[in-house]
């Protein structure tokens, strides 16, 4: 099988998992294993049980198919797998975020959580605003990125609405829309694959 062909062959599960074929699905999840383990070894630690490391793989999976669920299969800018990979990676960081709170508070004792009850309550708000700072700086990052018009474009696509939706709000066909969309994912991608790279 050529890589055209093998492209081809993801769009058509991928089209039909959308569609509410679980057989596709369960196709599309075997064929990205590999991808699935990879990811979530990277957030194993050591001391964890063998429950804590299953439950970070569920966590992948689900992501997995949220990714499924959520690509765009008339878009070729990215490939399927790294937008899975993505997925997947953002949606894992901010399990880890959580499933390290829960382990700090069952870590201690009922006298201790009520002493230092105040004390976790600002670190939990900083936490909190050091992940708005990251969204706000990502968000920063995206908008110096894409010009004034490709900035409104994106931001009302990524709010949910549909590309004759937009094209409608803003006056203009719907083939400048795509045109548009086509044109940040590709400028988001560099952007990202420039990240991974200075990292």
């Amino acid at each position: 099988m050529t890589e055209s062909q093998a492209k081809e062959s993801v769009r058509l599960l991928i089209a039909d998992a959308q569609a509410g074929n679980q057989t596709a699905l369960a196709s599309l999840r075997k064929r990205y294993t590999p991808l699935i383990e990879s990811c979530s070894s990277r957030f194993f630690r050591e001391g964890m049980s063998h429950q804590d490391r299953e439950d970070i793989v569920e966590e992948a999976l689900i992501n997995f198919c949220n990714a499924v669920c959520s690509y765009d299969t008339s878009f070729e800018g990215v490939e399927f797998g790294l937008y899975a990979k993505i997925c997947i990676e953002n949606g894992l960081v901010s399990f880890m975020r959580s499933f390290d709170r829960r382990r700090k508070i069952s870590a201690l004792s009922l006298d201790e959580i009520s002493r230092d009850g105040e004390k976790r309550g600002q670190s939990d708000m900083l936490d909190t605003l050091a992940d708005r700072e990251q969204v706000l700086l990502l968000a920063n990052k995206i908008r110096a990125c894409l010009s004034k018009y490709e900035n409104k474009i994106w931001w009302m696509y990524v709010s949910g609405l549909s590309v004759r939706e937009i094209a409608a709000d803003i006056g203009v066909e719907s083939k400048s829309v795509s045109n548009a969309i086509f044109r940040i994912r590709k400028k988001l991608k560099d952007m990202i694959a420039s990240s991974e790279i200075n990292r």
